[in-house]
């Protein structure tokens, strides 16, 4: 049996790689899913907000070799790539839906909010975020501290 490697995608590897890509599910007790990015040096949290039923999915992609160093992470409805073929061929993961259909001449309106806002410089992460009446409450993940974002 392989041995079981432990990573930790809270921030950038270190470690040479090429097309990593992560899926995951939004919890299905959630209304809303998210997710930040933090910049230590600019002290600025960055954000996106949305309805876990429209977008039960996050996928994260990077690479970290000489030439190229990029991490993209994006909210989805589907939680794999792929050519039509590859996406229709599995209808569900976990019970929930791996792709969305849309007939010709149909229209779909979907929300999401995205944010970027000022923290401490020693912010410690984002342990969750609460949509409220007219702002995001962030709450940080090693601290007891909440910041509040105007929508």
């Amino acid at each position: 049996m392989p041995k079981l490697q432990r990573f930790d995608l809270s921030r950038f590897p270190e470690s040479s790689h090429t097309n990593l890509v992560n899926s995951f599910q939004v919890e299905l007790s959630r209304e809303w899913g998210f997710f930040t990015v933090f910049h230590p040096r600019y002290a600025l949290l960055f954000g996106y907000v949305f309805r876990r039923v429209e977008f039960p999915w996050l996928n994260v992609w990077e690479s970290n070799c000489e030439h190229l160093q990029v991490r993209g992470m994006e909210f989805s409805n589907t939680p794999h790539h792929g050519t039509m073929r590859t996406l229709i061929s599995l209808r569900e993961v976990w019970g929930v839906p791996a792709y969305e259909w849309l007939d010709a001449r149909s229209t779909v309106a979907k929300q999401f909010v995205a944010f970027l806002h000022p923290v401490p410089s020693d912010f410690g992460g984002t342990a969750d975020i609460r949509v409220l009446e007219e702002v995001l409450q962030v709450a940080e993940r090693s601290t007891s501290r909440t910041f509040q974002v105007p929508i």
